[in-house]
């Protein structure tokens, strides 16, 4: 799986006040009626009980210089008011946090999850969105990478 490019995505969400994320990979589009998107989230991670409680989340797709906030919320003792502090953030519809400047974010309500192996499979129906010009950030091979422009 090491050798699959994914975009990297920070996947938030926030319960009763309480927010938290994640950085992942494993996000796809799953339908465009409805808007939907699916994401895998690990059933330990910090973040997990809060996506169950709130049934919300935001994926927030990172621009490729924003490979600094990737590591932030890959730390996973890392505290949640540590995570979001190096950046701006709001909220559209859900109340999950959305970072200002990602190349994109997807508020989401869960439609419906389920617990496969190791991790929850989430499928998200897309409440709104925004998006910003650029090139995302990749990561593969245990490296964050970036798209060059073509001629």
């Amino acid at each position: 799986m090491r050798k699959l490019a994914s975009s990297v995505v920070v996947i938030t969400a926030c319960s009763e006040g309480q927010k938290n994320g994640l950085t992942a990979t494993s996000m796809c589009s799953l339908s465009t009626d409805p808007q939907s998107i699916l994401i895998c989230v690990n059933k330990d991670a910090s973040a997990t009980e809060i996506i169950l409680q709130s049934r919300c989340f935001a994926v927030n797709v990172l621009a490729e210089h924003q490979q600094e906030i990737a590591t932030l919320f890959s730390r996973p003792k890392l505290a949640p008011e540590q995570r979001f502090s190096g950046a701006c953030w709001h909220e559209l519809k859900s109340g999950a946090p959305i970072l200002a400047d990602a190349l994109a974010s997807l508020d989401c309500e869960v439609a419906t999850h389920f617990l496969y192996g190791t991790h929850y499979v989430f499928i998200g129906r897309v409440l709104a969105m925004q998006s910003l010009e650029g090139l995302g950030l990749l990561y593969c091979n245990g490296q964050y990478r970036q798209l060059k422009e073509s001629a």
